[in-house]
């Protein structure tokens, strides 16, 4: 019979995790790329492939997050806006930061460096962004010179394309931004793959794929400002 370990096996000198507080800057704009109608929240989702059951418990939380201008959202469906917390502040997700690295990671190919062989599969349970608010600290908030922002610095118009029964449609997209902002999170690595290196590389990668909605148009761009190795947080 085997005995169970009392604690994770490590292997000497290689920490379990690795801890990190990064700060990129938005060079230009940032779009918010949910629908502000909560009525169209469903078709989003089952766009992203989504499944009926995840898509009835989803949608509810999600509407829970739209800014509260119920009035402004019924007049512009086709809105697209960012998240807000209970005191109505704009933010990003951390699932987006995840998102971009993995995407990072595929476009260029580092997955076939023979140290880094398997790097692609593993990543999104190798790296975990950590923002400063919500329960499990999925929110992550938008800064310009050390100030929160309370909403968003305004709305873009632009052309956008729907499938429908008849073929596609164009329509007029609304989308909330913020101009060159800054946001700042925690990531805990796991193991010893993704070194500083690797993750300095990633996120250069990740600087020309951008964040947020739009980016086909060259939005999210952002600079990194700092990478710095911490102790595990308190």
């Amino acid at each position: 019979m085997v005995k169970k370990a009392d604690k994770p096996v490590r292997v000497e000198g290689v920490p379990a995790w690795r801890y990190y507080k990064v700060r990129l800057r938005i060079l230009n704009r940032l779009y918010g790329g949910l629908p502000g109608n909560p009525d169209l929240i469903a078709g989003f989702l089952q766009g992203k492939g989504k499944s009926p059951e995840d898509i009835a418990k989803l949608a509810p939380q999600i509407a829970a997050e739209l800014p509260k201008q119920s009035e402004e959202r019924s007049e512009e469906g086709i809105l697209t806006v960012f998240k807000r917390d209970a005191e109505n502040t704009p933010f990003i997700e951390t699932r987006q930061l995840k998102a971009m690295m993995k995407e990072a990671v595929s476009a260029s190919q580092m997955w076939r460096r023979a140290t880094l062989f398997g790097l692609r599969s593993r990543i999104g349970d190798n790296i975990f962004p950590k923002g400063e608010g919500g329960d499990d600290l999925t929110q992550i908030y938008l800064y310009r010179e050390g100030k929160k922002l309370t909403q968003p610095d305004g709305k873009q118009p632009s052309v956008g394309h729907v499938r429908t029964a008849m073929g596609e449609k164009s329509i007029l997209k609304v989308s909330e931004y913020v101009e060159k902002a800054e946001i700042q999170f925690d990531l805990k690595v796991m193991g010893d793959m993704v070194t500083p290196v690797v993750l300095t590389e990633i996120l250069a990668y990740g600087e020309e794929l951008g964040l947020g909605a739009n980016r086909s148009t060259e939005a999210g761009k952002f600079k990194v400002l700092e990478i710095k190795e911490t102790n595990e947080p308190k």
